[in-house]
């Protein structure tokens, strides 16, 4: 027993020594593991600020776009609804042609994929995080009303116009974009007119819809690229 204590007594500050060795090089583990992280985090950072900042040239164009469809949906909703003068074929056909006529809207996605996937996103503050959060979401519900939008012209709109104008010309015009040739009006009939005149204020709706968000959208992306702006520091 004496034995014992004299090789602990003996040996105590090698053995202190050893789990002061190993307990430091744990801590300098960890903090060189911080700091990597921190620093891809950083890098992303700079990646995310230069994808949104794309994003933001990319939604000017949709708030033009859309702000033009409005009035053309507007100018169309009241020339279907005009019930005292004779509907004019060619107005008509070149109002309508431009109904499915939207851009997509193309977002970068893969750096705020990249930090969810790797749980890098954990690195910056809760408010920023949630700014990241909350504009992916935004960007996603836009994509959810442009859906909305193209399933309604594909299986209703379109085909309801394939049957009041010439269907050939009216496809070809669909897909070309031209306007050189002008189908008469066939069928307009006050129900088809009625129909019509229902599908545009629906598009109208939905238009109107798809602007404000990404007015809002806009917005996000301001208050996000600040966020990121207070978290980033240049290495």
């Amino acid at each position: 027993m004496a034995s014992i204590k004299k090789f602990i007594a003996d040996h105590a500050f090698d053995f202190f020594t050893l789990f002061l060795a190993v307990l430091l090089g744990f801590f300098v583990d960890n903090y060189r593991d911080d700091l990597r992280t921190k620093q891809v985090a950083k890098e992303l950072s700079a990646d995310m600020i230069n994808d949104i900042a794309q994003d933001t040239a990319n939604i000017n164009l949709m708030v033009k776009h859309a702000e033009i469809k409005k009035k053309n949906l507007e100018t169309l909703f009241h020339l279907v609804d005009d019930g005292v003068r004779k509907i004019n074929d060619s107005d008509l056909y070149v109002y309508s042609a431009h109904l499915s006529h939207r851009p997509w809207f193309q977002r970068n996605s893969s750096t705020f994929n990249l930090l969810i996937n790797t749980g890098y996103l954990r690195n910056f503050t809760k408010t920023t995080a949630s700014a990241h959060t909350q504009y992916n979401d935004d960007c996603e519900n836009t994509l959810f009303l442009l859906s909305e939008e193209r399933n309604l012209l594909n299986t209703k709109i379109t085909t309801f116009l394939q049957q009041i104008f010439h269907m050939e010309n009216f496809q070809s015009i669909i897909a070309t974009g031209s306007l050189s040739a002008r189908p008469e009006l066939r069928n307009w009939t006050p129900e088809n007119k009625w129909l019509f005149h229902n599908y545009v204020l629906q598009l109208m709706v939905l238009n109107e819809r798809i602007l404000n968000n990404y007015v809002e959208l806009k917005q996000r992306a301001v208050f996000t690229l600040k966020k990121l702006g207070n978290d980033y520091v240049e290495p």
